[in-house]
């Protein structure tokens, strides 16, 4: 963003929102950021709006508001909101009177304010997911799974997810995840080549009176050609297979020297009764984030 230039940025709020908060990390700190309502009124940190705080980070990089809180959000809440977003020529001044060899001082320059912003709700309409491995080697299946839900009622019909996969060689590809019943969605996804697969779920739908909504999550997998194996044991011995906690105290120990690593690794020195398998887990379960993310924009 160069000076002189305004982006407006939307974002929907819906009857089952309790909050939300745009959170925008800019480069170098010369923004200034508002919020503008569905009516169309415009306020930022200067306006004193009732239930609205605007808060910048401690280093000056990033910048968050809340436009709403619980008890603002209601019938006049609904709707398509805006993130406005403009440069402080005060603050644009300062920044690129500084030294030339900053390269984000130059880029800022050449190119002007780079941002991200993204937008998270606190909220009765949630998407939870997960995603399962059957092994951890190239070939493996990925099973994503998310369940849509509404004031704990699952969200059947009225809504459509998919998924973005970008694959350890840089490629990306859009699938449909399939509507199973139940709130549930749910997608089959082979592993072709090793690396680290990047798994971006999105939601869009309506509320129960109609309102849209978007959700967001991101969940990832690997996958390499000794993923399935034991680790090595240095003393000689199976590995993780079937060894015990003490068995797995011993190999820290012998690697580290140090019996601080050995006992924050869970295990305690003479202990037989804690199995140490925990490299043949094949589930990777994602907790619920304790923020709905509603939509994302740069």
């Amino acid at each position: 963003m160069l000076p002189g230039a305004k982006v407006r940025i939307p974002f929907s709020v819906n009857e089952a929102d309790i909050n939300a908060r745009v959170i925008v990390l800019p480069s170098l700190p010369v923004l200034r950021v508002a919020v503008e309502t569905p009516a169309g009124d415009v306020f930022d940190a200067s306006s004193g709006v009732p239930g609205a705080e605007f808060r910048t980070g401690r280093r000056g990089d990033d910048r968050g508001t809340e436009p709403s809180d619980a008890g603002s959000v209601g019938p006049g809440a609904r709707g398509h909101w805006y993130a406005v977003l403009d440069i402080d020529k005060r603050a644009y001044k300062k920044w690129i009177s500084r030294d030339r060899d900053d390269a984000r001082i130059r880029d800022l320059r050449a190119n002007g304010a780079a941002y991200c912003v993204s937008v998270h709700a606190l909220s009765n309409l949630r998407m939870r997911t997960g995603l399962t491995q059957s092994g951890f080697t190239p070939g493996s299946m990925l099973e994503l799974r998310a369940v849509l839900t509404e004031y704990g009622v699952p969200v059947e019909g009225r809504a459509r997810v998919e998924a973005q996969v970008t694959y350890p060689d840089g490629s990306q590809t859009t699938l449909d995840v399939v509507e199973t019943g139940g709130g549930g969605f749910n997608l089959t996804l082979p592993t072709t080549v090793a690396g680290v697969y990047r798994i971006i779920v999105r939601a869009w739908g309506g509320t129960f009176r109609g309102v849209p909504f978007t959700r967001e999550a991101l969940l990832t997998a690997a996958v390499w050609p000794t993923g399935d194996q034991p680790h090595p044991d240095p003393a000689g011995g199976s590995g993780h297979d079937g060894g015990t906690g003490a068995d797995c105290c011993v190999v820290r120990w012998r690697r580290t020297r140090s019996p601080r690593s050995c006992r924050s690794a869970g295990a305690s020195r003479g202990s037989t009764s804690t199995p140490c398998a925990s490299a043949s887990r094949r589930s990777v379960p994602t907790s619920e984030p304790a923020q709905e993310r509603d939509g994302a924009g740069s």
